[in-house]
């Protein structure tokens, strides 16, 4: 599984962050970025966890620091591990 952005992206957007109380639902549940939009989750705090949706795939789990690239049209879902803080940019 890739986890870099290619080189011919650049930023567009960002979420807010997002804290255990603030997270939208509709990121702990199965949804995808749009076709042809990357997405960098980034962890400032606490722990989330990254849930590919694939068969086979392995959840990730990602600490405070850490950064995940999701690629476009993945599916997937987030599971958060206590209290965190976070959010997502998106290049195309």
């Amino acid at each position: 599984m890739m986890n870099s952005l290619p080189d011919h992206v650049m930023a567009y957007k960002k979420t807010p962050v997002f804290t255990q109380g603030s997270m939208p639902p509709g990121l702990l549940k199965t949804h995808k970025t749009k076709q042809g939009v990357w997405g960098v989750l980034s962890v400032l705090e606490g722990s989330v966890v990254f849930c590919p949706e694939q068969e086979d795939a392995k959840k990730i789990k990602l600490s405070a620091g850490d950064q995940w690239v999701i690629q476009p049209d993945q599916e997937h879902h987030l599971e958060l591990d206590g209290l965190v803080s976070c959010y997502v940019e998106f290049y195309k």
